[in-house]
């Protein structure tokens, strides 16, 4: 019993508010020693930290106890490398959820993050989007703090924190002259613009609803009732009532809670998971304490049985259980995911990528396949910024056409087509020689035609090539512009500007001749380093899977005027149609939930990169899930040069790429 109340006190006091069990958990984590002959120290610096949330003061500021060392926060993110991710640790199916609830009278759920998603892994980072149809800057610390001030007010006059929208606003229009409706009116719309149901919830929900349950929601936003139900109405959920914990004075959480649990915490470890098979447990029985749920309960006959699906475990499924229900706990989708995504992206970027992934992932209907999940995981990120950066370099240079090289050409081709349509430039392939030998002049004749074809009226055009050196660009661009006279300007740009040794191209990257997108050596050099060294090759070719053809390669033009192509690799056709496909959905869902703000489609090349860095630190995932991946190894000596085609697994092992990974890992 004890136990569960020191566990109640350290979720409210540390785990509540992620910043301060950040900074918290970093204190203890660098003064253990100290912390544990100075406990007194360090509550009353909990309290300092809590202290400055509540008043909305900068938390680094806040005084660390005399002698304690300055809290080093690590973040050590891992790629899942154990198969698919989104097939592991799956939830119960919804058909089992339904068979649990099957004798219980009225059937609950938590609405945000339980029936409602939003394509963040943090709620307020909606805010500055927000601010920026508001016109006005600064705005997520702005909002806080007006929050803070209005929860703070309301403490002192009901001693209770439920605030709605419309307290918020009118602290916002006493720091800036918003009207309030106006502020009210655009934060509500641009949430329920991004709002969708979560597909797990809807096969539950209709489930409860075939069984012909009263079904009764939750809330702890601060919308109003209209708000909450025009949210769910647009994704398809119609409660038969509705909760909304500002609305009444003691709400979900109180401290006098804290208390009863002192009193009557027995039964309360008993709580079923989605995501476990254990049995609930005996409930505790009704309960006095004045909560939410048991104001739910108060309009229903005696005897009626209650079931609550909730992602908050604490405010959520406790607090049901300690009311006499039922209680299931939807782990939150961000928690299940954020352990295996980077956290060093730009702020609202990094928010969207991670929450969207998370929530397609970690829903409980979807299981992809590893090869599926390569691509949405790791490269959709990279080539939907792609495409946009050369959409934009495309505005800012005139240019009327992009012409993709043949490595990688149509998907990319495929990807800009999808996400900028008609608005965008024209696009197409084109092929490109392994060598370009022209040496006879009827190869020369038939190549000189094919690009003509290619280029057409176009007079500034855009070739596009994955990487490395820029030499397939450089070539074209020297026979369209100087060779043949083409009356065409040539523009390039790659994704990634790799060579050995780097001094070969150190000339034409000053002269900006082929600007990279994710890396070169002036350009995110912290990600150039990472890429480049003794694992320049497999690197490359881990990042060049993401836009393999499932067709020949082209070899070059040949003397009777035919193309030239080499066998085809068909061994990995199902893998890399597996990866498009994640390619792709990543690119269709992330259109769908931003299309209407088109500065989240301005993804830097930092940002890009980082999905795909967990995979240049992940040795399992690579052996685990690529292994059979038939690829040409390239071996370079100072005398000739070789290819060796293997699998993946094979080269990664016998060229000793395994090992450089697990030395430098561990």
């Amino acid at each position: 019993m004890f136990g569960l109340i020191k566990k109640g006190l350290y979720y409210a006091l540390v785990e509540r508010n992620s910043v301060v069990g950040k900074y918290y958990q970093g204190y203890v984590n660098q003064n253990n020693e100290f912390h544990q002959k100075n406990k007194l120290a360090s509550w009353k610096y909990l309290y300092r930290l809590n202290k400055a949330v509540i008043k909305n003061e900068t938390i680094s500021y806040v005084a660390l106890p005399e002698g304690a060392s300055k809290p080093v926060f690590r973040s050590i993110k891992r790629a899942f490398s154990t198969g698919s991710e989104s097939a592991s640790k799956q939830r119960m199916s919804p058909l089992r959820v339904a068979t649990q609830f099957a004798n219980y009278d009225v059937v609950s759920f938590n609405t945000f993050g339980t029936l409602v998603f939003l394509p963040f892994d943090r709620q307020n980072f909606i805010l500055p989007i927000v601010g920026e149809k508001l016109g006005i800057r600064n705005y997520f610390s702005l909002r806080q703090r007006c929050e803070a001030l209005a929860r703070q007010s309301s403490y002192e006059l009901n001693m209770n924190t439920g605030v709605s929208i419309y307290d918020i606003y009118r602290m916002v229009h006493e720091e800036t002259g918003l009207d309030v409706e106006v502020g009210v009116r655009t934060e509500f719309e641009t949430v329920l613009g991004f709002c969708y149901p979560n597909p797990y919830m809807t096969h539950v929900y209709k489930a409860a609803k075939s069984k012909k349950k009263r079904v009764i929601c939750f809330s702890d936003t601060h919308f109003t009732r209209e708000m909450i139900y025009q949210i769910l109405d647009k994704c398809g959920f119609y409660p038969d009532d509705l909760f909304i914990s500002h609305e009444h004075q003691d709400g979900i959480m109180t401290l006098q809670l804290l208390e009863n649990f002192r009193l009557q915490g027995e039964g309360l470890h008993d709580v079923r998971s989605l995501d476990e098979e254990t049995p609930t447990g005996n409930s505790l029985g009704e309960s006095s304490q004045c909560t939410l749920f048991s104001l739910a309960a108060d309009g229903h006959p005696p005897g009626t049985t209650f079931y609550h699906i909730d992602n908050r475990f604490y405010d959520g499924v406790l607090y049901a259980r300690y009311a006499g229900w039922e209680a299931l706990h939807y782990s939150h989708c961000n928690h299940k995911g954020n352990i295996h995504r980077p956290d060093t992206f730009s702020s609202l970027i990094g928010s969207a990528y991670r929450g969207m992934v998370n929530n397609e992932l970690h829903n409980g209907v979807n299981k992809f396949t590893p090869y599926f999940e390569y691509g949405f995981i790791y490269g959709g990120l990279y080539i939907l910024g792609f495409m946009s950066h050369l959409h934009n370099y495309c505005k800012a240079n005139d240019l009327s056409k992009i012409l993709f090289l043949s490595c990688g050409g149509s998907l990319y081709q495929q990807a800009y087509s999808k996400v900028f349509g008609a608005q965008g430039v024209g696009v197409e392939t084109m092929l490109c020689p392994e060598r370009f030998d022209l040496s006879c002049e009827k190869v020369e004749i038939s190549m000189r035609e094919y690009v003509e074809s290619k280029v057409g009226d176009s007079k500034r055009v855009l070739l596009v090539d994955l990487g490395w050196d820029g030499s397939n660009l450089l070539s074209y661009k020297q026979l369209i512009e100087v060779s043949w006279r083409i009356e065409c300007e040539i523009y390039c740009v790659t994704a990634a500007a790799v060579s050995s040794p780097p001094i070969d191209i150190s000339v034409q990257q000053l002269q900006s001749l082929f600007p990279s997108y994710l890396l070169s050596q002036s350009h995110n050099r912290v990600h150039y380093d990472t890429h480049v060294g003794t694992r320049t090759w497999i690197n490359n070719y881990l990042l060049s899977m993401f836009t393999l053809d499932c067709s020949p390669t082209f070899t070059g033009f040949q003397v009777d005027g035919e193309l030239g192509f080499a066998a085809p690799a068909v061994g990995n056709y199902e893998y890399i149609r597996d990866i498009q496909k994640g390619l792709m959905h990543f690119i269709q869902l992330y259109h769908e939930h931003f299309t209407d703000y088109p500065y989240l489609l301005n993804i830097s090349g930092y940002d890009a990169y980082l999905p795909f860095k967990l995979v240049t630190k992940s040795p399992k995932l690579i052996e685990e899930n690529y292994s059979e991946f038939v690829a040409t190894y390239q071996i370079e000596t100072d005398i000739l040069s070789l290819s060796s085609t293997e699998p993946l697994g094979s080269i990664l092992t016998t060229h000793g790429f395994i090992e450089q990974y697990k030395d430098e890992v561990s």
